[in-house]
């Protein structure tokens, strides 16, 4: 089959990247438009992925539906003479296009109706839509649910194995303890709504943990200059082994926190959110890998944070709780492949 792939963004680039190999082991053939947004070009070329960057995100709601407006164009029009059998996405601009071209679209989402607009933009024309069954939500007859999450495409250990050297990189003494932080720009088309972690309590947090150990900053944005010195500079492709041999992830990125629970390693969820991310709740709730603190309860999250980085057995409690998860989820790559490559797919859409 002749499959279109749109990456809209860096985690679309690690959630692919397998599903794509796969495929092409197979002897399906993928073409791959993207957009650049935070080094997406860049991991890319690391993951050895061509495509076609058609837009350049940049921030601000005016300017966002503006390029949706030209990525549904370009991708319509790459699929014109692509002819493709599929398009795959987690973005609206593939669906919309898809639409247009008459061919199933296959959404992966674990945002759902949280999401807002983008979702509105999304469900109505996705032909079939995938969600982690954790999902509290009903699509109706599109709607398949499979036991997993997104990270556990790319970080499931069929796909993923840490790198220890990642350590020398970030230039630690032997048995040094570090911490990985990630502030967002909270600029997506889905960010509306939400509101990060305060300026103050961030500086708490870098002070705290500055304390105890090395601290590292993952940021989307600036920094102000007395943080620059934390700033996380690792080529992109390796951050996923710095979660792994970190002590504590905490941030206001959901992603990088279900990464970094989904790793074994203790995650922290800070960020007011209009809505409930139940893959988020459901790694709290089910198996106690992240505290999730959407409902924005500063102090609250400081005692848990503190707790936590006083115990000296907490990576092997979190280890254990990983593999018990582990057990009842899927390598969602091979789940992606196996679907595709065995053809059960939605029929042609109807002329929208």
């Amino acid at each position: 089959m002749k499959i279109l792939i749109e990456i809209a963004q860096q985690t679309n680039v690690h959630f692919f990247k397998n599903i794509i190999k796969g495929l092409e082991k197979r002897g399906h053939r993928v073409l791959i438009v993207s957009r650049e947004r935070e080094s997406t070009t860049e991991l890319m070329k690391e993951y050895g992925l061509r495509g076609e960057a058609i837009t350049v995100f940049r921030p601000r709601k005016a300017n966002l539906f503006r390029e949706l407006l030209v990525r549904d164009y370009k991708i319509w029009r790459i699929g014109r003479r692509f002819k493709p059998n599929l398009v795959f996405t987690r973005s609206a601009a593939g669906v919309h296009a898809g639409r247009l071209l008459r061919v199933p679209v296959i959404v992966d989402n674990d945002n759902g109706r949280s999401a807002g607009l983008l979702h509105t933009l999304i469900a109505p024309l996705a032909t079939r839509i995938y969600t982690p069954d954790c999902q509290d939500e009903d699509y109706g007859a599109k709607h398949v649910k499979y036991p997993g999450y997104k990270e556990l495409a790319y970080l499931h250990p069929e796909n993923f194995s840490p790198d220890p050297s990642v350590r020398d990189e970030l230039g630690l003494r032997e048995g040094e303890r570090y911490f990985i932080l990630r502030f967002t720009s909270l600029q997506a088309c889905h960010d509306a709504g939400r509101k990060g972690m305060s300026r103050e309590f961030k500086a708490r947090l870098i002070k705290t943990l500055a304390e105890r150990g090395r601290v590292f900053i993952s940021s989307e944005g600036d920094l102000p200059g007395e943080w620059e010195q934390y700033r996380l500079t690792l080529n992109p492709g390796r951050i996923h082994s710095a979660l792994y041999y970190a002590e504590l992830y905490a941030g206001d990125s959901g992603t990088m926190a279900s990464e970094a629970a989904v790793l074994g390693t203790p995650a922290i969820f800070m960020l007011t959110y209009p809505g409930t991310l139940f893959y988020l709740k459901e790694l709290e709730e089910r198996y106690g890998l992240l505290f999730n603190f959407e409902d924005y309860r500063e102090e609250e999250c400081m005692s848990a944070i503190v707790g936590l980085i006083a115990d000296k057995e907490l990576k092997n409690k979190w280890e254990k709780k990983r593999r018990r998860m582990l057990a009842d989820k899927i390598d969602v790559a091979k789940f992606y492949i196996d679907l595709i490559d065995g053809g059960d797919l939605p029929r042609r859409n109807s002329r929208a």
